[in-house]
């Protein structure tokens, strides 16, 4: 639909044709169209959707959505209690449905509104624990075993083929530099150093991206813990009165907290789980429920962690030599050589802080 030109300042109405649930009858702000910009990630009165790592490789028809507002800012559920803005948790979007704003109820300013008002709903809620009343216990251990596969072959395929390469470009020895030089002269010193690491074509492309991806997994499996500990806590509250385990009761002068405390079991003893099946049901269903209340109680009890067993899974990936090193030549530790896997990380984390140039391609 073309709208006419106005002069400045003036509002004009403009007459669409009838359709139902919409007003025919619409100001100019309400019919605004700016244009998509894929350079500044400005999608306008859109939904837009980009993959996970790992978790859409493993689920395609899984990602991560965000809704813009009417100049385009995306705005995006990035976190327990966080909506991003102009920031979308796993990149820029890779597909987008653009709405046509006249349909929005109050138009721009309604759309822009309700954006706003579900963004300070979503600050109060949850993510990873969402995922984790979702997928269950199993559903977690399948998506990790499945992170976990993809990691080795990414720690000893891509990552590991980079490491071998950028060690032999590591100089041999690197003094720590004098305090007197100051902050120019020691900036030049290691930039010089580290030349060839700094020039390294794929540093801010592959290599990052790759490392990336190894330290989401990482973050991935430490939230989904903590989540489903807060989960197993929630559970185990809500179940104490159906197995006999009650608060220790206020005492007052005189009192004696055994005789209270006996008093609440005998008043909510009726809402007992296992005796009450024991007493009504068969020897089946009683034998599920005292199953079923022993796995209850020993949940935390047992001293299990996700993330340590993904730890200990990850540290079995590095079997090669190149991340342990050689052994020191003094027979106790390296000080200048540049032989082990930190010294690289060191350098890769230098190479990072470094501004990116105009011509330069970043992971981003």
């Amino acid at each position: 639909m073309k709208i006419p030109e106005t002069s400045v300042g003036v509002e004009e109405n403009y007459t669409l044709p009838p359709q139902s649930g919409m007003n025919s009858s619409l100001s100019r702000d309400q019919l605004i169209d700016i244009p998509i910009d894929h350079k500044r990630s400005r999608y306008p009165f859109s939904i837009v959707w980009t993959p996970i790592p790992f978790l859409t490789w493993i689920l395609p028809f899984i990602g991560h959505m965000g809704i813009a507002t009417s100049n385009g800012v995306i705005r995006d559920f990035a976190g327990p209690y966080v909506v991003a803005e102009d920031n979308m948790a796993f990149g820029r979007p890779t597909k987008y449905w653009q709405l046509k704003s006249h349909l929005a109820r109050g138009g721009v300013t309604g759309w822009d509104n309700a954006v706003r008002e579900a963004s300070e709903v979503y600050k109060t809620r949850m993510h990873f624990r969402t995922m984790c009343q979702l997928l269950g216990y199993q559903g977690i251990a399948v998506v990790m075993e499945e992170l976990l596969k993809i990691v080795k072959s990414l720690v000893q395929g891509n990552i590991l083929q980079f490491t071998k390469t950028l060690m032999e470009a590591m100089p041999k020895v690197c003094k720590l530099p004098r305090y007197d030089y100051g902050s120019p002269g020691v900036l030049g010193y290691y930039h010089a150093q580290l030349n060839d690491i700094v020039q390294y074509p794929d540093a801010r492309t592959e290599l990052f991206h790759s490392f990336r991806e190894f330290g989401n997994t990482i973050l991935f499996c430490l939230l989904m813990e903590q989540a489903l500990s807060q989960e197993e806590v929630c559970d185990l509250l809500h179940a104490a009165p159906f197995q006999n385990i009650l608060p220790r009761p206020h005492c007052k002068d005189g009192e004696k907290p055994e005789t209270k405390q006996k008093r609440l079991e005998v008043k909510y003893s009726s809402l007992q789980i296992v005796p009450s099946v024991e007493k009504l049901g068969t020897p089946k269903q009683s034998m599920i429920a005292r199953e079923g209340d022993l796995l209850t109680r020993e949940r935390l009890c047992c001293g299990l962690s996700i993330f340590e067993v993904v730890l200990s899974r990850l540290r079995s990936f590095l079997d090669d030599p190149i991340w342990m090193g050689p052994a020191p030549t003094n027979g106790v530790m390296n000080v200048d050589e540049c032989t082990e896997f930190h010294r690289l990380w060191s350098a890769l984390q230098f190479v990072y802080c470094i501004p990116v140039g105009g011509t330069e391609f970043t992971v981003e």
